[in-house]
């Protein structure tokens, strides 16, 4: 049993409560910074005089009131906002002083903290069009406010699991972004004519959802999720906090095994998984909505949300029949009876979508200050061709490199020089089927956009629609340690017309065979060759 469980065993965090208007908010143990967390306010030792406070949107939406109280606190408190890759919204920059004042005022406006952070069943996350895109099956806001219902204050469920667990509805075919990260998706399908939802379990940063081969309609989601929550409840693992995921009791006891828990909690037969609706994300800047609606993206700098946005926000608010939605791509989502009628400057047809961490300047994990270290990335060129990117600032990846088309992390190496900025480069995902696969361990800052061209140069020149079909139908046919090999001899050595026709059909042993017009491939030791060749590129001469 980890440390954290036997807190909990000590006191049960519900019970917590009592202590929040007495506490010594500028003198915390590190049992109270666990204690907090459930009621979403997040402290850490590194950092003992900044306090964040993390405030959750089940569904996405926020209410004028809500935002109205948002931006009072901003003001008065001169706080600073950020949208997370899960659709809520974190408050910066408070002092000690103020920390449970804030909270209060929150909790007296009916803006909801709790459970937002640590062991506890997140906020459940849906597309910012959900319910009145033209290709919704049935409404999930619905569904969604009951199994929140459920769970919120909930003693038995307050803080208890073994871990935390993200929870996506989808019940449209083409949302805005991928939802395959969540430890359960339940996903448009449809059986027998009837429309529902299909299972997913396991998704995590690092991840994709795997089949449950189940099969629900939307009146009975609300009792599989419960009986989903006692499973973890109960049969969740308590050890080590790295393996305390739904994922790890997945890889241990088998899907199988887990979907007989669940049918034993939902006490009824459970039907098998219908045919999926769900598809890829579509990026759609604006789009026509039921009932004359029409939807709207608001760009937001990386998450980071101006006084001025957020008023302009309010104010469209009054214009009847608006709503505000907040997306898991750390943007918000205007819904008015006008079509753009929140006109921003420099707004193009194609935006860069990226999703990052808070960065170094509101977490002191990072080692990045992310926020403004995107910028120094090819942009133009990025947004030309769609390609997505997620961009971390440490290894827990909350800006989900794994589900992106590009991803970072930010770290420092000295394999090449003295310490020096460098990233770690993934690529590769694609929504259901794969994570993002490591390319490199380390590639030096200096170095990082001139690999990432070379790997669009490839995309460009596949002459396939995304880059999600390109890592599908090309990187993904091979080896990492393949790609690893090529992409240093690319950036090497003049690449021929043929030996490049060799890459886009597939042909692992051929390729590799090609390399040997440049240098010699140890076959039994091909790490050797690419520890080699990466010095020979990024060594700092």
């Amino acid at each position: 049993m980890n440390k954290i469980e036997k807190l909990k065993q000590t006191l049960h965090p519900a019970q917590f409560t009592q202590k929040l208007p007495n506490l010594d908010y500028s003198n915390l143990s590190e049992a109270d910074r666990f204690y907090l967390k459930n009621f979403g306010i997040y402290n850490i030792k590194l950092r003992p005089e900044n306090f964040m406070i993390r405030i959750r949107f089940d569904g996405l939406s926020i209410s004028k009131n809500e935002l109205q109280t948002i931006l009072n606190l901003k003001k008065e408190f001169n706080l600073l906002t950020i949208l997370t890759a899960r659709g809520g919204l974190e408050l910066h920059s408070i002092r000690a002083e103020n920390i449970y004042q804030i909270y209060k005022r929150l909790r007296q406006n009916g803006v909801e903290t709790h459970q937002s952070l640590t062991d506890n069943f997140r906020a459940i996350v849906t597309d910012p069009f959900a319910d009145l895109s033209l290709d919704s099956g049935f409404e999930s806001l619905p569904i969604i406010k009951q199994i929140r219902d459920f769970f919120i204050d909930n003693h038995q469920f307050f803080g208890m699991i073994p871990r935390k667990f993200n929870t996506a509805l989808i019940s449209r075919e083409k949302p805005v972004s991928n939802f395959w990260g969540n430890d359960a998706l339940f996903a448009l399908a449809k059986k027998d004519g009837t429309l529902g939802f299909n299972l997913y379990l396991g998704g995590k940063n690092s991840e994709v959802a795997k089949s449950a081969n189940i099969f629900i309609t939307p009146e009975q989601t609300k009792e599989l999720f419960i009986a989903i929550a006692q499973v973890f409840l109960d049969s969740g693992f308590r050890g080590s906090r790295a393996k305390t995921r739904l994922f790890h009791l997945i890889e241990t006891i088998g899907m199988d095994s887990l979907r007989k828990q669940i049918e034993t909690n939902f006490t009824k037969e459970l039907e098998s998984e219908g045919e999926l609706l769900l598809k890829s994300p579509t990026s759609q800047p604006t789009q026509k909505l039921k009932d004359g609606l029409w939807g709207e993206r608001i760009r937001t700098k990386y998450g980071e949300i101006s006084t001025k946005d957020l008023e302009r926000a309010l104010k469209m608010l009054a214009v009847q029949n608006s709503q505000l939605r907040l997306g898991v791509d750390q943007n918000l989502y205007l819904i008015t009876p006008q079509k753009a009628s929140f006109k921003q400057k420099n707004q193009s047809k194609n935006e860069l979508e990226i999703l990052s961490c808070v960065g170094a300047r509101y977490c002191p994990l990072s080692l990045w200050d992310v926020k403004g270290d995107i910028d120094s990335l090819p942009i133009k060129r990025l947004t030309r061709l769609g390609v997505n990117v997620g961009f971390s600032g440490c290894l827990k990846g909350c800006g989900r490199h794994y589900h992106s088309d590009i991803g970072l992390i930010g770290l420092r190496t000295n394999l090449y020089a003295p310490t020096e900025r460098a990233f770690r480069v993934f690529f590769g995902a694609v929504d259901k089927e794969a994570p993002a696969r490591m390319l490199y361990y380390s590639v030096p800052q200096r170095e990082t956009n001139a690999l990432i061209e070379v790997i669009l140069d490839d995309f460009e020149e596949s002459r396939f629609e995304s880059f999600r079909d390109f890592s599908k139908n090309i990187l993904n046919r091979y080896k990492i340690e393949t790609l690893q090999l090529w992409y240093l001899v690319k950036s090497i050595f003049d690449i021929s017309g043929e030996i490049k026709k060799l890459f886009f059909s597939g042909d692992e042993e051929r390729l590799i065979e090609s390399f040997d017009s440049f240098l010699k491939i140890d076959r039994e030791n091909i790490n050797q060759s690419i520890k080699e060749l990466s010095h020979t590129l990024w060594d700092l001469r």
